[in-house]
């Protein structure tokens, strides 16, 4: 349209134009099926005067006429050789090939308080949210009770044997973009053990103020706004 070039243009009013004039099963949100239909619309462009003109009646085609919900069939020019009009199933074309399911990973959250001050952990280094702070306990194990998962994760990150003071207090969920994170928030109270010197994940009793400071990990960030500690 731009440059005089004879290149075919397949955005989405072309393609969901192209899907249900030939009933085609791609899914035109990739890359591949798209490349194909260009391929079979270049003839149909050598063969025209101006590539322009139908590039751009095909566009404005699917954005007035051949719309994705409510179409205008009796307007268009093509209707009688649709065949997704034939066969009344225009709301099911282009196709769209389903999302793949997004996996959880189950978490706690544990709240430990002494004082004025809170128990929190420093993600290590390497790894997803290197370095940031976050509330301790962390992962959990499949069939594994949340009160569990808490004494055992305090266990192991901080060195303090804990005993959760109530069920599940709230259930966060976080997206990222390979996993959502289903985060169990538990109170706890100490009941022994000292915190660890040093290791890869520090563990510190911090103050609201000093909380305000760190760099810590959304999903826990949203925890302690919940607590008004952020």
């Amino acid at each position: 349209i731009c440059f005089g070039e004879r290149v075919p243009v397949v955005d989405g009013n072309v393609a969901r134009v192209c899907a249900r004039l030939w009933l085609l099963e791609d899914d035109f949100r990739q890359a591949a099926p798209r490349a194909s239909l260009a391929d079979a619309l270049q003839p149909a462009l050598d063969a025209t005067e101006s590539a322009g003109d139908l590039n751009q009646a095909m566009m404005e085609l699917g954005a007035l006429v051949c719309r994705p919900r409510r179409p205008e069939c009796g307007a268009c020019p093509l209707v009688a050789a649709c065949r997704a009009r034939r066969r009344g199933c225009q709301a099911d074309y282009p196709r769209r090939t389903p999302a793949p399911r997004v996996p959880e990973r189950q978490a706690v959250a544990v709240v430990v308080r002494r004082g004025a001050a809170w128990l929190m952990v420093r993600r290590p280094g390497d790894g997803l949210l290197g370095g940031l702070w976050e509330l301790p306990g962390g992962g959990r194990q499949a069939d594994e009770p949340p009160a569990q998962a808490a004494r055992r994760g305090v266990r192991e990150q901080t060195g303090l044997e804990i005993e959760a003071e109530e069920a599940v207090e709230a259930t966060l969920r976080h997206a990222f973009s390979h996993f959502t994170l289903v985060l169990q928030v538990i109170r706890a109270r100490r009941t022994g053990g000292w915190l660890k010197a040093g290791g890869g994940a520090p563990a510190r009793w911090v103050a609201p103020a000093d909380i305000r400071r760190l760099p810590v990990a959304t999903a826990h960030r949203k925890i302690l706004a919940r607590l008004g500690l952020v």
